[in-house]
């Protein structure tokens, strides 16, 4: 069964010459592969490494530290505030070679440099989600027509037609729901924006696909969206000379996952997305554990861009910039960045992805740039 997967695939990882430990951030997927690491680790100083911060609605701690408390082990959790993030920008920027779309990139790269105090090898939970369901997406893809549906054809008025048209086109669907901005964002900010021409390499990948809708989005975020996930990983643990190892990335257990019926895997119930490792997690740590609504290491971007520091980076030195370049329409930057302190999430979504591509251009384009002039 997973469970017995699970655990080989975690033996064979423990494998290592130097102190291990594990990536926890007190979701279910990491709490999983930490207690079975530590059950089956031999080294009896297992420890875990862990990214707090001092807005509650957005840290775990709550729930590391039942993990470490129930299995006795010794944790290790550094906060994340405005000014180390702003101070890294650039830094994880450059160690990245792209603009930082995953907005707790920093928190993987601080998590990396300080766990070098303690470990050199780290477990992580990485790629569960994708592999058994566990995002809020598959639930939407399978279970289409329930209340989201009836509020986005509420928003969508007066062009509720093509709402309908594109929310029953289910390969695009699927493309759009791992996108790090909205449709109607995009189109704001950019008017030029071509949906067709953005999804196309997008639609030719997820077409090819056979299964079910739950089936095909699983292939679809294992061969696109994963990839990203374990190059960021990797870059931001290599920063600091640590090995990060994915045990639910295990072949066996992939293939594994695919043998398993779609109502194992995820059902109606509200948070009742990747049921089989809660169900799992449940037995270990409670149903109100395993089955709360989902963190998914969150960051509190709308905390550290309402700080004094960060605001004045923002206006004085990437707003400027962008208006220079010209590449998104001017009147919708200036509205953004006006009201930072009362943008809702979709709106905070795409500021991050608009501002973290300036990042990029300065770091790497424009630098260039000079360099041949």
């Amino acid at each position: 069964d997973i469970n017995r997967s699970l655990q080989n695939s975690v033996k064979s990882q423990l494998i290592s010459d130097v102190k291990l430990g594990c990536q926890l951030s007190g979701g279910v997927d990491s709490s999983l592969i930490t207690y079975l690491a530590n059950n089956l680790s031999k080294d009896k100083n297992f420890e875990s490494v862990s990214i707090i911060f001092n807005n509650p609605n957005f840290s775990e701690e709550g729930y590391i530290d039942k993990v470490t408390d129930k299995l006795d082990i010794k944790a290790h959790k550094f906060v994340m505030d405005a000014n180390y993030y702003l101070d890294h920008l650039k830094k994880v920027t450059w160690h990245l070679e792209g603009p930082i779309n995953h907005p707790n990139t920093i928190g993987i790269y601080l998590l990396s440099q300080r766990a070098k105090e303690y470990v050199t090898v780290l477990l992580s939970g990485e790629g569960a989600d994708e592999v058994f369901g566990g995002y809020s997406r598959f639930h939407l893809m399978k279970y289409r027509y329930q209340l989201p549906f009836l509020k986005g054809l509420v928003k969508s008025f007066p062009n509720m037609l093509t709402y309908i048209k594109n929310y029953n086109n289910v390969p695009l669907q699927a493309v759009i729901g791992t996108a790090f901005m909205k449709v109607e964002v995009a189109k704001k900010i950019k008017p030029d924006f071509d949906l067709k021409k953005a999804t196309k390499l997008r639609l030719d990948i997820y077409n090819k696909l056979k299964g079910s809708v739950f089936d095909k989005q699983v292939k679809y975020e294992i061969a696109t969206y994963i990839p990203d996930l374990l190059i960021r990983q990797d870059k931001m643990s290599m920063a600091h000379s640590i090995e990060n190892r994915v045990p639910f990335l295990d072949n066996e257990i992939v293939k594994r996952s695919f043998k398993y019926p779609e109502g194992v895997m995820i059902k109606k119930e509200k948070n009742h997305e990747k049921y089989l490792l809660k169900e799992l997690t449940s037995d270990i740590f409670g149903e109100d554990f395993a089955y709360r609504d989902k963190m998914g290491f969150g960051i509190p971007l709308r905390d550290f861009f309402k700080d004094k520091k960060f605001k004045i980076y923002l206006t004085n030195e990437l707003l400027p910039s962008m208006l220079n370049r010209a590449l998104f329409d001017k009147g919708e930057l200036i509205q953004l960045f006006s009201k930072i302190d009362t943008l809702n999430h979709k709106e905070m979504e795409s500021l991050w992805v608009i501002i973290t591509l300036e990042i990029w251009l300065q770091e790497f384009i424009d630098i260039n740039n000079t360099a041949l002039n």
